[in-house]
């Protein structure tokens, strides 16, 4: 059964990326597994001496009738890490693997809520594969900004810190009171970049693996979407998303570390981590699909344009208007 799109609120988004998590939970999360399992047993031997580290660390802190050791806690974090191929392989999975399941698993979303029922797995892969390089390219122009923002941080900062030093010399009160606003409106500023970057840049992966516009077009487009006419719109939603991805992940570093330390298990802490944050993975696609759809039919008419011409590919897509 096709959705009918209309612009949704922010709770109904919620309420409906909960509700297409939970109904259409196996066939997403497989699509993901196929990449998480590997990369989770890549992680298991590429930190095997991280997990037997921290395990000793918690040993000595925790001995029962006696106070912890300092020197041993201290050999323990001076106890050089090895590096071996399954670092090498996490690092290569991670980086270059991890688009081509993400391009599934979108492709796979939006034919479930567009269309009523998801990809199979063979399905989304073969449309996540011909994504696979577009969307490296997507994150290859990501961390190209995310360097200039890094050098146009650090020049602002020098200056800041150059007007701090003439303040101090007339006036310590005012160099105090200059310092103090410049920290607030510096931090909530960065806070609220990062967030809607974030948004701008699953957009922008959304726009390529359904739109399939090419790499520059879908980086400009994510950020035009987010950073346009509904600014304040994506920041309200980049904070919720954000308050739910944060406790989520507490949940499960709280799991994880806990069987780390207690039941000195790398394997079941891995584990947990692996399945949860699968069903994570599913949560925020499904919700980024619902966002980015809503933003199209809020700025372009998207829902016009289906209704229209349901059956044109092209309509669907965006890439052309209807006739």
């Amino acid at each position: 059964m096709r959705t009918t799109l209309r612009p949704l609120s922010i709770g109904e988004m919620l309420d409906r990326a909960v509700a297409l998590s939970v109904r259409y939970f196996v066939p997403l999360a497989l699509i993901w597994a196929v990449f998480i399992v590997p990369l989770t047993i890549a992680q298991y031997f590429g930190t095997a001496d991280s997990a037997k580290a921290f395990s000793s660390i918690v040993d000595a802190l925790s001995r029962t009738g006696h106070g912890a050791d300092p020197q041993a806690v201290l050999r323990n974090l001076q106890l050089p890490q090895v590096f071996n191929g399954f670092t090498v392989a996490y690092a290569v999975l991670l980086l270059f693997v991890s688009p081509l399941a993400s391009a599934a698993l979108m492709t796979s979303v939006s034919e479930a809520y567009l269309g009523g029922r998801p990809s199979s797995l063979a399905q989304a892969y073969r449309a996540g594969a011909r994504e696979w390089l577009p969307l490296i390219g997507v994150v290859a122009l990501w961390l190209g900004l995310g360097l200039l923002a890094y050098v146009a941080l650090g020049l602002v900062v020098l200056v800041l810190a150059v007007a701090f030093a003439l303040l101090f010399a007339v006036s310590k009160a005012f160099a105090g009171i200059f310092l103090g606003v410049t920290l607030i409106v510096a931090t909530l500023g960065i806070f609220a970049a990062a967030i809607l970057a974030g948004l701008a840049l699953q957009v922008s992966y959304y726009t390529q693996v359904i739109e399939r516009v090419g790499v520059v077009r879908s980086f400009t487009l994510g950020i035009a979407r987010v950073f346009g006419k509904t600014l304040r719109r994506s920041l309200v939603v980049g904070l919720a998303l954000a308050a739910v991805y944060v406790g989520l992940t507490l949940v499960v570093s709280i799991g994880q570390w806990t069987l780390f330390g207690i039941l000195h298990s790398n394997v079941l802490g891995l584990s947990f981590a692996a399945l949860v944050g699968v069903a994570i993975a599913v949560f925020i696609n499904v919700f980024m699909c619902l966002y980015y759809y809503d933003i199209r039919v809020r700025i372009e008419g998207f829902d016009l344009q289906l209704a229209i011409a349901p059956s044109n590919p092209a309509v669907v897509s965006g890439l052309e208007p209807p006739a």
